[in-house]
């Protein structure tokens, strides 16, 4: 079945049900068919290389079916993926390659290796908007990925004498959170810490800092998504936990009618309500505007990967260092740092 809807700038606000109907289509390994600045492109979303939500593939009988080709050095998806289908549609040889569309300079770390400084730069100017860059892609495992799982084999973390399901985070913005403010539930090993480490990064973070900036009326309309009924955010009061991380937001309107988020509800309504990075940040109000000035990107969860990088290219840390009292235990894995130096 095809459904043709019609997005464009002229209009109020975007059509919603094209978008979100769009972004559930991809996201089941789909094809859309978007207009970019010169051509139509066939698109599929990234997460469609899964073979979990695998399509209807009898119309396609004669697809290829070695398991052991691959596209950029990784495996071929399975059959009736989204991105098998593409090559399928567009009779494309396996081996060639397809444009990856993304959203900020961030990607750049997190599908590609030996990023050079002049493709960041350009990236962060450009980005989103009409620029290709070309970059060696990450295939998964690489030399210095290969070596950490080597040397640090056999070798795990224990909390009350069980392995611990360790968290990562691209970047906290300067602490980490205790996880019932971010999960709903408190994990022993998970406690809110302030990193003193991750600034000595901040030159290859693109999160090291940002800023987004939102009407009072954009608030309502978001905090209203969510079952409120506010006609503006006259008044914004934020609370912080003792790392500094906002853990609860109460918007309230001129007729005393308010929204109030704490906890989980306060990580979500940020991060996927608001669309912030993070929840490190601090609000600063002018006349209707409202702009929030942060730092870091992920959910403030475990180890800041550009923290671990920090540790071990600044300081010299290795997986293996002794824990001292009020240090971060989940700091001590050396895969993970060389994860952080892979995407520098």
């Amino acid at each position: 079945m095809q459904t043709v809807y019609r997005v464009y700038e002229g209009a109020r606000e975007p059509h919603r049900l094209a978008v979100e109907r769009t972004a559930e289509v991809l996201g089941c390994g789909g094809l859309a068919l978007i207009p970019t600045e010169t051509v139509y492109g066939v698109a599929v979303a990234v997460n469609a290389f899964s073979d979990a939500v695998p399509q209807d593939t009898s119309e396609f009988p004669s697809w290829p079916r070695d398991p052991q080709a691959t596209v950029n050095g990784a495996a071929v998806p399975a059959l009736g993926t989204g991105y098998r289908r593409i090559f399928t549609l567009k009779q494309r040889e396996l081996t060639q390659t397809v444009a990856w569309l993304v959203d900020d300079a961030e990607a750049l770390d997190r599908y590609g290796v030996d990023i050079p400084n002049e493709a960041r730069v350009l990236a962060r100017r450009c980005w989103p908007g009409a620029l290709t860059i070309v970059v060696k892609a990450l295939t998964g495992a690489t030399a210095n990925s290969n070596a950490a799982v080597d040397e640090t084999a056999g070798i795990y973390i224990l909390y009350k004498g069980e392995p611990i399901s360790a968290m990562y985070c691209s970047s906290n913005g300067g602490a980490t959170e205790d996880s019932e403010n971010i999960t709903g539930n408190a994990v022993g090993y998970l406690r809110g810490k302030v990193d003193s480490f991750e600034a000595a990064a901040a030159s290859i973070n693109a999160n090291s800092s940002w800023t987004d900036t939102l009407t009072r009326s954009q608030l309502a309309e978001k905090a209203n998504t969510l079952g409120f009924s506010i006609a503006s955010a006259d008044s914004i009061e934020i609370t912080y936990s003792e790392t500094g991380n906002v853990i609860g937001m109460k918007l309230t309107d001129s007729n005393g009618r308010s929204a109030s988020f704490s906890g989980k509800a306060c990580y979500e309504f940020c991060t996927s309500t608001l669309g912030l990075k993070s929840i490190s940040f601090e609000i600063s109000e002018n006349g209707d505007s409202v702009t929030f000035i942060g730092s870091g990107w992920g959910h403030s969860l475990g180890m800041s990967q550009f923290g671990a990088y920090a540790m071990a290219k600044t300081y010299g840390f290795t997986y293996d260092h002794k824990v001292q009292p009020g240090e971060i235990l989940s700091r001590l894995c050396r895969q993970s740092s060389q994860a952080a130096e892979n995407r520098k």
